[in-house]
């Protein structure tokens, strides 16, 4: 039996079935969304990496990154933000209460690519520090 932390329970597979349900739907909803900018409209990519479900399924965490965007369109989340009812109704969800959908931006890739460069920048260090010891 694997160790839990207390007041920590991993989620049910319910929770992770309907997380994912939710993940493939938003998905393919979010492949050409429609974000305003400097007032155009624009079509951008959003993914969406990850559903947390709550354990009642009443509310949906979802964790999305936006492709290329981020020095274009600053304010993407909050647009997203915006439309997170008219996305919960499109959803389409065969269970009693469609989860309310929180939107969160995903931070794993900017974290991996930081912890990348402080690995990459230690080897440059220790290559220099190993021709200069020579």
């Amino acid at each position: 039996m694997c160790a839990v932390h207390k007041g920590l329970k991993t989620p049910g597979r319910r929770q992770l079935r309907v997380a994912e349900t939710v993940r493939h739907r938003l998905s393919r909803l979010l492949q050409c969304f429609p974000l305003q900018h400097a007032g155009r409209q624009t079509e951008v990519m959003i993914t969406v990496t990850v559903v947390a479900m709550s354990p009642d399924l009443k509310q949906a965490r979802v964790f999305v990154r936006c492709f290329h965007t981020q020095t274009m369109l600053p304010d993407w989340l909050q647009q997203l933000r915006v439309a997170r009812r008219s996305l919960r109704s499109a959803l389409r969800l065969d269970l009693k209460f469609t989860p309310d959908l929180y939107f969160c931006e995903d931070e794993t890739f900017a974290y991996a690519d930081r912890i990348e460069s402080l690995i990459t920048e230690d080897h440059h260090r220790s290559d220099n520090n190993l021709q200069s010891s020579s």
